[in-house]
């Protein structure tokens, strides 16, 4: 015999957004300078997150970073019918970001340029990043 299952469930709770102050990270001089919050914490993320290869990193969660090193020595077309859909799968999983959109490639050589705007709600972030193929 199965038990009843009971639809009328109702939370009790509410859902919070925790705020996305982080620390501002120099990449130059490899230090931290500060904190930052709103868009620009993001786009600091959307850089760590696209310098990372998911799963490389025994210190990241399964479902941080991007999969690039499987497109690398791929013809350039296929990698940039991959590339927006690795892009946008790698950034959606911060739940600050709302979407993905607008993706352009530029090729040079073995270099691809690629540039989009990630949506959040704190507004968009017109950004790109280089990717060796």
């Amino acid at each position: 015999m199965l038990p009843d299952v009971i639809d009328g469930l109702q939370s009790d709770f509410t859902e919070i957004q925790l705020p996305g102050r982080t620390f501002r990270l120099d990449f130059k001089t490899k230090t931290i300078k500060g904190f930052l919050d709103g868009k620009e914490a993001v786009k600091q993320a959307t850089i760590l997150i696209l310098s990372t290869e998911r799963t490389e990193k025994e210190i990241y969660s399964w479902n941080y970073g991007v999969e690039i090193n499987r497109l690398i020595g791929k013809p350039s077309v296929l990698v940039q019918a991959r590339l927006a859909n690795t892009i946008t799968d790698a950034l959606m999983q911060d739940d600050r970001i709302t979407a993905v959109r607008n993706f352009h490639f530029n090729v040079d050589k073995n270099q691809m340029h690629v540039s989009f705007t990630v949506e959040t709600g704190e507004g968009e972030i017109e950004t790109g990043w280089y990717f060796d193929v």
